[in-house]
Formats: C-alpha cells, sequence, structure tokens
C-alpha cells in the first residue's frame, strides 16, 4: 500500500473545489439578477433635494425605464441610455448607469423600496462620485432624487 504525500492530497481537494465553484451559482449574481428585476418598470421623478432645498422644478419631468439591465433616461431636455450595473458600497447598494457607446458613466446610491426609488448623487466639482451617505445638507454636494413607479 502506497501513502499519499500531504501536499498531493491538498492539490487534489484543491482541484476539487475549483471544479465544484464553476459549477454552484453565485449568490450574489441571484440577488443582482432579483434587484433589476425589481428595479423593472417606468419611473416618474416626484421630488429632487440638493443643500439648497428643493429642486424638483430643475429637473422637470424627469423619467427613467429600466428593462433587462438596459436603462433609458426621458424628460425636459435630458435623454441617454445604457446599462445597469449593480453593486454594494459598504453597506450601501450602488447603481452605475452606463451610457451607450462608451460615453461614460453615472454613479448612484440607490434605494428601492416598494414603488419608491431614491438615486443620490454627489454633483460636487462636476465629477460623478458615489456619494457616502443619502444626507442633503451644507456640507455635502449631495443631490437626492425621488422616483415612483408609474407602470
Amino acid at each position: 500500500m502506497t501513502s499519499m504525500k500531504p501536499w498531493l492530497a491538498g492539490l487534489g481537494a484543491a482541484l476539487f473545489c475549483l471544479a465544484s465553484a464553476g459549477t454552484a451559482a453565485d449568490p450574489q449574481d441571484d440577488a443582482t439578477k432579483k434587484e433589476l428585476k425589481a428595479l423593472e418598470g417606468v419611473w416618474g421623478l416626484t421630488s429632487a433635494t440638493d443643500s439648497s432645498g428643493d429642486v424638483t422644478k430643475m429637473y422637470g419631468r424627469l423619467k427613467y425605464t429600466f428593462s433587462k439591465g438596459k436603462w433609458r433616461r426621458d424628460g425636459d431636455n435630458v435623454g441617454g441610455s445604457g446599462a445597469v450595473s449593480l453593486g454594494v458600497l459598504k453597506d450601501l447598494k450602488t447603481m452605475d448607469l452606463i451610457y451607450d457607446g462608451d460615453k461614460g458613466k453615472e454613479e448612484f446610491l440607490y434605494e428601492l423600496k416598494g414603488d419608491q426609488l431614491r438615486l443620490c448623487f454627489d454633483d460636487g466639482m462636476g465629477k460623478m462620485a458615489y456619494p457616502n451617505d443619502f444626507k442633503v445638507d451644507k456640507d455635502s454636494f449631495n443631490v437626492v432624487l425621488v422616483f415612483k413607479r408609474l407602470k
């Protein structure tokens, strides 16, 4: 009877784990797919707030449509479309709206509760970046947009 070297047994176990990993479902992917599905629909702006207060009129009749991992924005003098990428930054959920044609992206924090969607972006210095939170005060450049599901 031959004895298996310990490193060889470890290598065999590692190869088995790698082979098994390729067939197992990634729970993060499932959670992201579920979140993208919950996001689907047409969303109309109900309010917008920044450090100066209510700025809803400035954003006009802004609407987002989400479907199958894609987005489209319509409204007064604004438009765009592309792919949606969701993630987590610390304990906050992130949403990247990636423009078609490799024309950049917009970075948001988001919160989805039933038929309400909140988006928050940092409008400081003309550079889009994830905010640290949803707070809107004199010390932040955050803008919080609140949407209601229309369809």
